[in-house]
């Protein structure tokens, strides 16, 4: 067995149960019936998972890590079969900073970017990226002591605030719940 983000029984012993992650995705979840969801930094997929099985038409993870990607296409084959029924998820092994620099527009629905933003180079990019592909809803879960200024993990100097990025790309925050370990999920809403 190996260490990994998520605790997964037989495969993995993560520091993090899925019930623990989940925490403050309710909203979101109930949301996703019939929408499209990009999940940025999937890691195992757990948390796609059980946005296919609220419903969602599909959602797409992205993630860097090219034995998480594996894990999680395995999961999604055994949330299958476990189920009795396709669960529209996939992984793609892809690196963030690569998809943002080179302007893909993906257009979801829902994206999901759950303690994703400072990990990133340009944590300000990640957020733009975030607004210019969200049709509807972004959902974010900050750094534990922050209320929207972001620093990246990897350069300190690096720094963003998500509120003022997503207020000019026609977001409004709608919501705000508490998440695992006291980091916020914030819920920010499309309204122009």
């Amino acid at each position: 067995m190996v260490d990994g983000w998520f605790k997964i029984p037989g495969v993995q012993n993560g520091p993090r149960t899925l019930n623990e992650q989940m925490l403050g995705l309710k909203p979101a979840q109930e949301e996703a019936y019939g929408k499209s969801v990009l999940d940025l930094g999937c890691a195992e997929g757990l948390i796609a998972i059980e946005f296919a099985r609220a419903g969602a038409s599909v959602v797409c993870g992205i993630e860097y890590n090219p034995d998480l990607v594996k894990t999680a296409n395995e999961e999604f084959i055994k949330a299958s079969e476990h189920d009795g029924k396709f669960l529209p998820a996939s992984c793609i092994h892809m690196d963030i900073t690569e998809l943002i620099a080179n302007g893909v527009q993906t257009q979801f629905d829902i994206v999901l970017a759950l303690a994703v933003l400072h990990k990133l180079t340009d944590p300000a990019a990640g957020a733009r990226f975030c607004a210019d592909n969200a049709k509807s809803l972004i959902v974010i879960r900050l750094p534990i002591g922050s209320t929207g200024i972001i620093r990246g993990k990897h350069n300190q100097n690096m720094r963003c605030d998500v509120r003022e990025i997503f207020k000019e790309k026609g977001f409004v925050r709608e919501r705000k719940e508490l998440g695992p370990r006291g980091e916020w999920v914030q819920y920010w809403r499309r309204v122009k």
